[in-house]
This record gives C-alpha cells, structure tokens and sequence, in this order.
C-alpha cells in the first residue's frame, strides 16, 4: 500500500510539473503570435497609408489572417487555462498522498490512495499531446525533490526507481 502511495504521489507532483510547464507554453505562444498579428497589422495600415506597392499590403494581409486564423484553430489561452487547472488538480491530489505517506495508518488509507489515483487519471486526460522531453525533465526535477524532501529517512530516496517508468504518462 505504501509503495502505491509513494509512486502516485510523485506522479502528481510530475503531472503539476508538467501542466504549469505546458500552460506556461501556451501562454507564451499566444502572447508571441498577438505580437506578431499586432505587428503585421500594423505594417498593412503603415504601407496602405504610405501608398506603397500593392503587393507588400496583399502578403501582410494574408500574413495577418493567417496569424488570426492559426490563433483561432490553435487556441492557446483554452490549451493555458486547461494546463492551469490541471495543475493545481495535481497538486491537490499530491498534498493528500503526501498525507497519506505520511499517516499510513490512517483509516482507509488504502481506498483513498485509489480514488486518488484515479481522480488523478481521470484529470490527466486533456487531450495534450505528450512532450515526452517535458515529461522526463519534470520527471528527473520531481525525483530529485523527492529525494531531498525525503531522503533514506522514510524508507525512500537514493533506491528509489527512476520515475519516469512508472505506469501513469502525462496526459494519459
């Protein structure tokens, strides 16, 4: 049961990693792909103003709803709010493991490390394709916290396997 506990947990406070990670990145995709349709409508209105050839308005103009267009199909800021609440999921479910390994004996311990784990499946699955390079760093950054919070002094730490095996993938 303790096992059980211990490698669900680090692989909620893995999925946190990754979602803050992933919402991050949509975040900044969004905001640079505003930049650039501002950017470009901006040089349509200057060149139009200026009368400059016809032909530098038409390509900033398909540049621009092209840009508008990737924005609306892509949908970053849904993909960022998506990633961000199931962040703090994760982390909700990683502080009540967190509990439980530490109070093992807890009456239905062993229920509870279930529903967790599968509440936890169940809010992973967002529809983000895995960035498994993400993946494994948050994977290496969740171990190696891991093992400094709790080192050998609970029966964890350097022995513990690599995390990035576990059964439970990002988004899965």
């Amino acid at each position: 049961m303790r096992e059980q506990i211990w490698y669900t947990m680090l692989d909620a406070e893995r999925l946190s990693r990754y979602y803050a990670r992933l919402s991050t990145r949509f975040q900044r995709k969004q905001f640079w792909l505003n930049i650039a349709v501002a950017f470009c409508s901006l040089a349509a209105a200057s060149v139009l103003l200026a009368q400059i050839d016809v032909i530098v308005p038409a390509v900033l103009f398909f540049v621009v709803s092209g840009g508008v267009t990737w924005g609306i199909f892509a949908d970053y800021s849904k993909k960022a709010a998506i990633a961000n609440i199931t962040t703090k999921e994760c982390s909700a479910i990683a502080v009540e493991l967190r509990q439980l390994w530490r109070n093992p004996g807890v009456p239905d311990a062993l229920e509870r490390a279930i529903s967790l784990e599968k509440r936890l499946d169940s809010i992973t699955h967002v529809g983000f394709e895995i960035d498994d390079k993400l993946n494994e760093k948050c994977a290496e950054e969740t171990y190696a916290s891991a093992n400094q919070e709790f080192g050998n002094s609970e029966g964890r730490g350097a022995e513990t396997p690599d995390i990035t095996s576990s059964t439970a993938a990002a988004a899965t």
